[in-house]
């Protein structure tokens, strides 16, 4: 009786074997085509970023950096009552000599020089960044109009800080697109789809939003940005592979 009971056992295993193998080699016999969209959408902007170039010489480096200071000082002091919610980021631009990016050594004598951008962040009020520029000039700094990413220019420009909410929005419309060319990529192949096999979602925008002026660079603290506060593009791109199998011909 043992022996009986343990050759059923021996032959259901290898039944068992021989149909695992056989859906596998099933599956593994099954072509896949693969599918891409993109969807886009326009958001309003959550912040507002103003950019100065703020440059001081002197005698010696620490001559140049008492007068960055006091220019600094006074006008962080000068707008601290008008924009109690501004914030002020400053970038390390140059602690050398002036005209740094054209320097030569043996050309041109040393001339102690600082240079520094300041990054201020506020609401997206245009009128109150408007303000800020205007006393910004009125103090003797100068106005980073840089050149960004999307051709656009200026020292005043907005940024989603926390663009979530747009792509969750953005992936069941992304979805729908990719299972509507999937399909119709398989019907030119004579095929129809079994199942999607994967799914990856990224952003066209991989690098940062990034300013240039006067051989400067600068990144931008939100991912997606424009010079329109309304305007603000948030794109999602979905790819996709697909297990298709022969279509069933029709009788």
């Amino acid at each position: 009786m043992k022996k009986i009971l343990l050759a059923v056992v021996i032959s259901l295993g290898l039944f068992s074997v021989l149909a695992a193998d056989s859906t596998a080699s099933e599956k593994e016999k099954l072509p896949t085509i693969s599918a891409e969209v993109e969807v886009s959408k326009y958001a309003s902007a959550t912040e507002c970023y103003v950019l100065f170039l703020l440059e001081s010489t002197g005698e010696n480096l620490q001559d140049a950096k008492a007068k960055f200071d006091l220019k600094r000082n006074n006008f962080t002091e000068l707008v601290r009552n008008d924009f109690p919610d501004l914030n002020m980021d400053v970038i390390s631009v140059n602690i050398g000599t002036r005209d740094f990016s054209s320097f030569r050594a043996e050309e041109n004598p040393f001339s102690p020089d600082i240079a520094k951008v300041l990054l201020f962040t506020l609401p997206p009020d245009e009128n109150m960044a408007l303000k800020l520029l205007d006393l910004g000039v009125k103090s003797g700094l100068m106005p980073f109009c840089g050149t960004s990413p999307d051709g656009t220019f200026g020292a005043l420009f907005y940024g989603l800080k926390n663009a979530n909410a747009e792509i969750n929005d953005l992936y069941p419309q992304a979805v729908q697109k990719l299972h509507a060319q999937a399909n119709r990529l398989s019907h030119e192949l004579g095929r129809e789809i079994v199942r999607m096999d994967d799914i990856s979602r990224c952003y066209p925008r991989e690098e940062a939003y990034e300013l240039r002026f006067k051989n400067i660079k600068v990144i931008l603290p939100s991912e997606f940005c424009a010079s329109d506060k309304d305007k603000i593009k948030v794109p999602l791109i979905l790819r996709a592979d697909f297990i298709v199998k022969e279509k069933k011909s029709e009788k």
